[in-house]
Protein backbone atom coordinates (compact mmCIF):
# COMPACT_ATOMS: atom_id res chain seq x y z
CA UNK A 1 0.00 0.00 0.00
CA UNK A 2 3.01 2.32 0.80
CA UNK A 3 4.69 1.46 -2.49
CA UNK A 4 1.17 2.23 -4.36
CA UNK A 5 0.48 5.59 -3.02
CA UNK A 6 4.10 6.80 -2.61
CA UNK A 7 4.24 6.16 -6.72
CA UNK A 8 1.15 7.51 -7.18
CA UNK A 9 1.80 10.73 -5.69
CA UNK A 10 4.78 11.01 -7.58
CA UNK A 11 3.85 10.29 -10.86
CA UNK A 12 0.61 12.26 -10.90
CA UNK A 13 0.98 14.99 -13.40
CA UNK A 14 4.71 13.30 -14.14
CA UNK A 15 5.32 14.47 -10.52
CA UNK A 16 4.69 18.38 -11.66
CA UNK A 17 2.51 18.80 -8.73
CA UNK A 18 3.24 20.98 -5.51
CA UNK A 19 1.95 18.22 -3.86
CA UNK A 20 4.12 15.14 -4.51
CA UNK A 21 6.67 13.37 -2.44
CA UNK A 22 9.74 15.62 -3.27
CA UNK A 23 11.78 12.40 -1.36
CA UNK A 24 11.23 9.28 0.75
CA UNK A 25 13.23 8.99 4.46
CA UNK A 26 13.49 5.20 5.15
CA UNK A 27 15.41 2.92 7.68
CA UNK A 28 18.43 1.88 5.98
CA UNK A 29 17.87 -1.76 7.17
CA UNK A 30 14.32 -1.24 5.10
CA UNK A 31 15.32 0.29 1.76
CA UNK A 32 15.15 -2.76 -0.36
CA UNK A 33 11.96 -4.21 0.81
CA UNK A 34 10.43 -0.74 -0.58
CA UNK A 35 12.74 -1.10 -3.89
CA UNK A 36 11.16 -4.28 -4.49
CA UNK A 37 7.62 -3.11 -3.37
CA UNK A 38 8.38 0.22 -5.46
CA UNK A 39 9.09 -2.18 -8.38
CA UNK A 40 6.11 -4.31 -7.84
CA UNK A 41 3.71 -1.13 -8.10
CA UNK A 42 5.77 0.91 -11.32
CA UNK A 43 4.93 -3.02 -13.36
CA UNK A 44 1.30 -3.09 -12.44
CA UNK A 45 0.83 1.10 -13.34
CA UNK A 46 2.32 0.51 -16.17
CA UNK A 47 2.70 -2.89 -17.50
CA UNK A 48 3.55 -2.16 -21.14
CA UNK A 49 6.24 0.96 -19.90
CA UNK A 50 5.62 4.12 -19.48
CA UNK A 51 6.47 5.59 -22.57
CA UNK A 52 3.93 4.01 -24.73
CA UNK A 53 1.29 4.18 -23.00
CA UNK A 54 -2.26 5.38 -24.22
CA UNK A 55 -2.99 9.34 -23.96
CA UNK A 56 -3.58 10.48 -20.43
CA UNK A 57 -2.18 7.15 -18.51
CA UNK A 58 1.06 9.48 -18.41
CA UNK A 59 1.59 12.88 -18.53
CA UNK A 60 5.15 14.62 -20.37
CA UNK A 61 7.08 17.44 -18.69
CA UNK A 62 5.86 20.83 -19.40
CA UNK A 63 8.45 22.59 -21.18
CA UNK A 64 11.83 22.09 -22.55
CA UNK A 65 13.41 24.40 -19.70
CA UNK A 66 11.39 22.08 -17.12
CA UNK A 67 12.83 18.98 -18.55
CA UNK A 68 16.49 20.08 -19.14
CA UNK A 69 16.30 21.32 -15.36
CA UNK A 70 15.14 17.66 -13.98
CA UNK A 71 17.77 15.98 -16.63
CA UNK A 72 20.58 18.02 -15.46
CA UNK A 73 19.57 17.27 -12.08
CA UNK A 74 19.03 13.21 -12.35
CA UNK A 75 22.34 13.18 -14.33
CA UNK A 76 24.31 14.58 -11.52
CA UNK A 77 23.44 12.07 -9.12
CA UNK A 78 25.59 10.10 -6.94
CA UNK A 79 22.76 7.80 -6.20
CA UNK A 80 21.64 4.14 -8.08
CA UNK A 81 18.49 4.59 -10.39
CA UNK A 82 16.74 1.06 -9.45
CA UNK A 83 13.59 2.15 -11.74
CA UNK A 84 13.34 3.90 -14.82
CA UNK A 85 16.05 6.74 -15.73
CA UNK A 86 15.06 6.92 -19.65
CA UNK A 87 14.30 10.03 -21.00
CA UNK A 88 13.47 11.54 -24.35
CA UNK A 89 14.33 15.52 -25.18
CA UNK A 90 12.20 15.76 -28.28
CA UNK A 91 8.51 14.31 -26.36
CA UNK A 92 9.64 15.67 -22.94
CA UNK A 93 9.30 12.53 -21.54
CA UNK A 94 11.26 11.66 -18.56
CA UNK A 95 10.31 8.14 -17.30
CA UNK A 96 9.28 7.55 -13.50
CA UNK A 97 12.43 7.16 -11.87
CA UNK A 98 13.23 6.16 -8.68
CA UNK A 99 16.81 6.89 -7.21
CA UNK A 100 18.31 4.66 -3.93
CA UNK A 101 21.25 5.57 -1.51
CA UNK A 102 20.50 9.33 -1.64
CA UNK A 103 22.65 11.40 0.35
CA UNK A 104 21.14 14.99 1.61
CA UNK A 105 23.88 16.88 -0.46
CA UNK A 106 23.06 14.92 -3.75
CA UNK A 107 21.63 16.98 -6.89
CA UNK A 108 18.31 15.40 -6.50
CA UNK A 109 18.02 17.08 -3.30
CA UNK A 110 19.30 20.50 -4.16
CA UNK A 111 15.76 22.06 -5.11
CA UNK A 112 12.05 21.02 -5.22
CA UNK A 113 11.97 18.30 -8.16
CA UNK A 114 8.68 19.02 -9.78
CA UNK A 115 9.41 16.30 -11.90
CA UNK A 116 8.99 12.20 -12.06
CA UNK A 117 11.79 11.24 -10.16
CA UNK A 118 11.93 9.42 -6.72
CA UNK A 119 14.79 9.70 -4.07
CA UNK A 120 15.36 7.21 -1.50
CA UNK A 121 17.13 8.84 1.38
CA UNK A 122 18.21 6.12 4.03
CA UNK A 123 18.83 7.21 7.23
CA UNK A 124 19.53 4.98 10.66
CA UNK A 125 16.05 5.65 12.77
CA UNK A 126 12.85 8.06 12.84
CA UNK A 127 15.06 9.98 14.95
CA UNK A 128 17.32 10.65 12.11
CA UNK A 129 14.54 11.34 9.91
CA UNK A 130 12.72 14.04 12.14
CA UNK A 131 16.09 15.65 12.36
CA UNK A 132 16.88 15.49 8.54
CA UNK A 133 13.66 17.32 7.81
CA UNK A 134 14.03 20.17 10.57
CA UNK A 135 17.31 20.63 9.19
CA UNK A 136 15.66 22.02 6.13
CA UNK A 137 12.73 24.44 5.02
CA UNK A 138 9.80 23.80 6.38
CA UNK A 139 7.71 21.89 3.53
CA UNK A 140 4.16 22.41 1.78
CA UNK A 141 3.28 18.89 2.81
CA UNK A 142 4.71 16.32 5.15
CA UNK A 143 3.77 12.51 4.98
CA UNK A 144 4.34 9.35 7.31
CA UNK A 145 3.96 5.61 6.67
CA UNK A 146 3.29 3.65 9.67
CA UNK A 147 1.13 1.32 11.57
CA UNK A 148 2.65 2.95 15.07
CA UNK A 149 0.68 5.19 16.81
CA UNK A 150 3.59 6.52 18.17
CA UNK A 151 5.53 6.92 15.61
CA UNK A 152 2.68 8.86 13.84
CA UNK A 153 2.04 11.47 17.06
CA UNK A 154 6.00 11.58 17.03
CA UNK A 155 6.08 12.78 13.45
CA UNK A 156 3.22 15.12 13.73
CA UNK A 157 4.52 16.79 16.89
CA UNK A 158 8.09 17.22 15.87
CA UNK A 159 7.96 18.48 12.89
CA UNK A 160 6.57 21.43 10.87
CA UNK A 161 4.62 21.64 7.76
CA UNK A 162 1.72 23.01 5.89
CA UNK A 163 -0.04 20.13 6.40
CA UNK A 164 0.69 16.59 7.76
CA UNK A 165 -0.81 12.98 6.57
CA UNK A 166 -0.41 9.95 7.60
CA UNK A 167 -0.75 6.60 5.32
CA UNK A 168 -2.01 8.44 2.03
CA UNK A 169 -0.12 11.28 -0.06
CA UNK A 170 -2.07 14.49 -2.58
CA UNK A 171 -5.35 14.32 -1.41
CA UNK A 172 -5.92 16.59 1.39
CA UNK A 173 -7.04 19.53 -0.57
CA UNK A 174 -9.19 17.15 -1.98
CA UNK A 175 -10.74 16.55 1.78
CA UNK A 176 -13.46 18.75 2.47
CA UNK A 177 -13.53 21.54 5.72
CA UNK A 178 -9.75 20.91 5.71
CA UNK A 179 -7.49 24.04 5.42
CA UNK A 180 -4.59 23.96 2.58
CA UNK A 181 -1.71 26.25 3.12
CA UNK A 182 2.08 25.93 3.59
CA UNK A 183 4.16 27.31 6.74
CA UNK A 184 7.30 29.63 6.30
CA UNK A 185 9.00 29.69 2.88
CA UNK A 186 6.49 26.79 1.52
CA UNK A 187 3.63 29.73 1.77
CA UNK A 188 2.10 31.77 4.53
CA UNK A 189 -1.84 31.25 4.63
CA UNK A 190 -4.81 28.77 3.81
CA UNK A 191 -6.86 28.81 0.20
CA UNK A 192 -9.37 26.49 0.48
CA UNK A 193 -13.41 26.59 1.23
CA UNK A 194 -13.61 29.66 3.88
CA UNK A 195 -10.57 29.49 5.02
CA UNK A 196 -9.68 31.16 1.61
CA UNK A 197 -12.39 33.47 1.90
CA UNK A 198 -10.73 34.33 5.11
CA UNK A 199 -7.47 34.75 3.74
CA UNK A 200 -8.44 37.02 0.46
CA UNK A 201 -11.57 38.87 2.80
CA UNK A 202 -10.01 42.22 4.34
CA UNK A 203 -11.60 42.49 8.05
CA UNK A 204 -12.16 46.58 7.93
CA UNK A 205 -11.78 47.92 11.41
CA UNK A 206 -14.63 50.34 12.01
CA UNK A 207 -15.39 52.71 15.33
CA UNK A 208 -17.77 54.95 16.19
CA UNK A 209 -17.14 56.81 19.27
CA UNK A 210 -19.69 59.11 21.46
CA UNK A 211 -18.82 61.90 23.10
CA UNK A 212 -19.55 60.31 27.14
CA UNK A 213 -16.38 58.41 26.26
CA UNK A 214 -14.40 61.49 26.96
CA UNK A 215 -15.64 61.36 30.68
CA UNK A 216 -13.14 57.87 30.70
CA UNK A 217 -10.56 58.67 28.60
CA UNK A 218 -10.10 62.36 29.30
CA UNK A 219 -6.30 61.62 30.45
CA UNK A 220 -5.56 61.22 26.69
CA UNK A 221 -5.89 65.28 26.33
CA UNK A 222 -3.13 67.52 26.98
CA UNK A 223 -1.89 69.25 29.48
CA UNK A 224 -0.55 65.88 31.10
CA UNK A 225 -0.90 65.28 34.81
CA UNK A 226 -0.06 63.10 37.50
CA UNK A 227 -3.51 61.88 38.04
CA UNK A 228 -4.13 61.32 33.97
CA UNK A 229 -1.15 59.39 34.08
CA UNK A 230 -2.50 57.07 37.03
CA UNK A 231 -5.55 56.82 35.07
CA UNK A 232 -3.91 55.44 32.07
CA UNK A 233 -1.54 53.17 34.46
CA UNK A 234 -5.26 51.63 35.73
CA UNK A 235 -6.03 50.42 32.33
CA UNK A 236 -2.86 48.60 30.91
CA UNK A 237 -1.60 45.63 32.15
CA UNK A 238 1.79 45.49 33.83
CA UNK A 239 4.46 43.24 32.78
CA UNK A 240 4.39 40.10 34.30
CA UNK A 241 6.48 39.16 37.37
CA UNK A 242 9.38 36.33 36.71
CA UNK A 243 7.93 32.96 36.97
CA UNK A 244 8.22 30.99 39.98
CA UNK A 245 6.30 27.78 38.69
CA UNK A 246 4.03 26.63 35.94
CA UNK A 247 1.89 29.45 34.49
CA UNK A 248 -1.78 30.16 36.35
CA UNK A 249 -3.15 32.84 34.15
CA UNK A 250 -2.85 35.08 36.73
CA UNK A 251 0.22 36.59 36.77
CA UNK A 252 -0.31 39.93 35.43
CA UNK A 253 -3.85 40.94 36.95
CA UNK A 254 -4.56 42.73 33.86
CA UNK A 255 -8.53 40.97 33.54
CA UNK A 256 -9.29 43.11 36.45
CA UNK A 257 -8.58 45.91 35.45
CA UNK A 258 -9.91 45.74 31.94
CA UNK A 259 -12.72 44.09 34.17
CA UNK A 260 -13.14 48.15 35.92
CA UNK A 261 -12.64 49.56 32.98
CA UNK A 262 -15.48 48.00 31.19
CA UNK A 263 -17.82 48.87 34.14
CA UNK A 264 -16.93 52.12 33.78
CA UNK A 265 -17.99 52.21 30.03
CA UNK A 266 -21.23 50.65 31.24
CA UNK A 267 -21.74 53.56 33.92
CA UNK A 268 -20.59 55.83 31.82
CA UNK A 269 -23.28 54.85 28.73
CA UNK A 270 -26.03 54.59 31.16
CA UNK A 271 -25.30 58.00 32.54
CA UNK A 272 -25.13 59.04 28.62
CA UNK A 273 -29.11 57.81 27.99
CA UNK A 274 -30.36 59.07 31.39
CA UNK A 275 -28.80 62.68 30.27
CA UNK A 276 -30.87 62.08 27.24
CA UNK A 277 -34.07 61.19 28.73
CA UNK A 278 -33.66 63.93 31.51
CA UNK A 279 -33.31 66.16 28.34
Amino acid sequence: MTARRLLWGKVLNAGQTCLAPDYVLVPRSFQDTLVEALTAAHASFYPDHAKPSSPGTYSRIITPQAFNRIKTLLDNTTGDIVIGGEMDEETKYIAPTVVKDVSGGDSLMREELFGPVLPIVPVEDIDAAIAFVNAREHPLALYVFTRDPAVKAKVFEQTQSGSVMANEVVLQPSVDGLPFGGVGPSGHGAYTGKYGFEMFTHQRASLDSPNWVDKILGFRFPPYTNKGLKMAGKLYPSLPARPKGPPTGKENGGWGKWLLFGLALALAGGLARRGRLLK
